[in-house]
């Protein structure tokens, strides 16, 4: 079974998710003595059946498989990931994985993941010393962290009344249940227990009208394409059009990506001018997929078009996207497809650069509780660009650094990304970025906002 996401950062239709040294031979040699006159034969790799299922699933399927190793040359008494990671080709891909349990990565990517509900991001309170705090950066409507009491902005000092460390932070939030120790952004010390659960994503996180001498600004924060959001997007555009805004402001700085033909609606309902019948993305696949394709009555198609929508902005010049790190692949998608129609500046940081659709990829007997989810086909839009899949990803128009804490509200005015687009909206173009009194800045580990389970389902 498989499944094309675009992850993460899904691909056109939800159906059906170390290098290691290699030997030139698919069993361990065995030195047999020259006097010897018995014939020895080596035992078979306890991984056989697991391997020879990844090979041929990713000869199959994988983007690249043409630099694959053959498969006499690969070593089947590896274990399924570290085998999985010898066929990558890690020049081009920093996206595929692997990982043990395929419901954790099926129901992650179908919006109802298990966690505690909370994303963040580490940073050192003294560079002197190895503790690290977590600046929670986002909580899940209706999870168990909000649930317990935490909201963005937060600080998360101590876990199971442990410093958290670099080297204790994995295996700290691998628990089932936690007591978490943190401080408001009133100051305030608190301590709660939390459990693991799953709960259901609401991707639609904040939309509002923002009115600023005279203009009507449409703020929109999207955290997941997902499937069967589409009518509740098209009522969040409904309401924009409605109101007549001057301006939109998309914020996909939590937004890994998600299923692709969500990425369709969503940019058809910015795009200006929109044209169902023009196309709006295409791609490749490796020889096998395209061979297929072609066998197929509709093979010939060249791509994907922008979708029917009613509730489409149609009027807007330009759109103002707020990005991160963790801003990929179908969040990229939407980026890279609306500049060919209208203006799109970018405000934050570096995207992923993820520009790859991806494939899940489960057995289907049963035997396997582990899935695949290797690169499946390019992404490029109607003009075939595709440059952003890269390490720099997507460079913002204006970049500026989200390092002042304790965070605002997301959607709240003087959030410090919304307060900048706000700014460059009336023609402020300035990157400095005021502290007010009782915030300061934090060098933060990395540009990442972290899962709760600190093994996001999108390569860093």
């Amino acid at each position: 079974m498989h499944r094309h996401f675009i992850i993460t950062s899904l691909a056109f239709l939800l159906i059906g998710f170390l290098s290691c040294s290699k030997k030139n031979i698919d069993v361990k040699p065995i030195n047999i003595p020259k006097d010897s006159t018995s014939t020895v034969i080596p035992s078979p790799s306890k991984f056989l059946k697991e391997n020879n299922w990844i090979y041929a699933q990713m000869k199959k399927y994988y983007l690249w498989e043409e630099s694959m190793p053959t498969e006499a040359k690969t070593d089947k008494y590896l274990e399924p990931i570290k085998y999985y990671k010898s066929l990558i080709n890690d020049k081009q891909d920093w996206f595929s994985y692997m990982k043990s349990n395929k419901d954790d990565v099926l129901n992650f990517w179908l919006g109802t993941p298990y966690g505690y509900g909370f994303r963040f991001r580490p940073y050192k309170p003294d560079a002197t010393k190895e503790n690290i705090f977590l600046a929670v950066s986002l909580v899940s409507q209706q999870s168990p962290a909000e649930k317990a009491g935490l909201y963005r902005g937060d600080i998360i000092q101590k876990i199971d009344g442990n410093n958290i460390t670099e080297s204790n932070l994995s295996s700290l939030l691998e628990k089932l249940n936690i007591n978490i120790t943190w401080q408001t952004t009133s100051n305030e010390l608190k301590t709660a227990t939390v459990a693991k659960s799953s709960y259901r994503v609401k991707p639609i996180y904040d939309t509002r009208v923002i009115e600023i001498e005279k203009k009507k600004i449409g703020y929109f924060a999207f955290t997941q394409f997902l499937h069967e959001i589409d009518n509740d997007l098209r009522a969040v555009f409904n309401n924009f059009k409605a109101q007549k805004i001057d301006e939109l402001i998309l914020d996909l700085r939590f937004n890994p990506g998600g299923f692709t033909p969500n990425a369709e609606v969503v940019g058809s309902l910015i795009v200006k001018n929109l044209n169902p019948n023009e196309k709006m993305f295409g791609g490749h696949t490796n020889k096998v997929q395209t061979l297929e394709s072609q066998s197929k009555p509709d093979g010939n198609k060249d791509g994907r078009n922008w979708t029917n929508e009613s509730a489409n902005l149609n009027t807007l010049n330009r759109v103002y996207i707020i990005t991160s790190k963790s801003t990929s692949s179908s969040s990229e998608l939407v980026i890279n497809c609306l500049k060919t129609k209208m203006e799109v500046i970018l405000i934050g940081e570096n995207t992923l650069g993820k520009n790859v659709i991806s494939t899940i990829i489960t057995d289907e007997t049963g035997q396997f509780p582990f899935v695949i989810m290797p690169a499946y086909s390019t992404i490029e839009n109607s003009k075939g660009e595709s440059y952003y899949g890269r390490k720099e990803g997507f460079i913002p128009d204006f970049l500026v650094q989200d390092d002042i804490l304790p965070y605002y509200p997301i959607g709240n005015q003087n959030e410090t990304l919304l307060k900048k687009t706000l700014e460059i909206i009336q023609g402020n173009l300035s990157t400095n970025i005021k502290v007010d009194s009782g915030f300061y800045r934090v060098n933060f580990l990395d540009k990442n906002h972290h899962y709760d389970s600190h093994t996001p389902f999108v390569s860093n």
